[in-house]
């Protein structure tokens, strides 16, 4: 036996461990059926996804500081910004307060 199927057989033998849940099973064997590119897909949306819901969680705990400190800064520097950069960073900041 070569050192490559000693390592897949490895591999399987920790999936197999899950061959009596139905549902892993099934998503097993469609992951085995994918092909490099479709796995390779996979793999960058739920990449995609993380971030997306990092992004999400970190912006509920700190995006009011943030837009606190935007528009300080902008009503310090009013005469550098449109008027309406200020009052859509305020929206913003009450849409956020509003859904926590």
């Amino acid at each position: 036996m070569s050192e490559s199927e000693s390592v897949s057989s490895s591999n399987d033998s920790y999936l197999y461990r899950f061959e009596d849940n139905p549902v892993i099973s099934s998503i097993v064997q469609l992951w085995r059926s994918l092909d490099f590119q479709q796995k390779l897909l996979i793999v960058l949306l739920l990449w995609l996804f993380v971030n997306l819901l990092l992004i999400r969680i970190a912006w509920r705990a700190y995006g009011h500081r943030l837009t606190e400190i935007l528009t300080k800064g902008l009503r310090h520097n009013h005469h550098h910004h449109h008027p309406r950069l200020i009052k859509s960073c305020r929206k913003i900041g009450e849409k956020w307060r509003k859904m926590d």
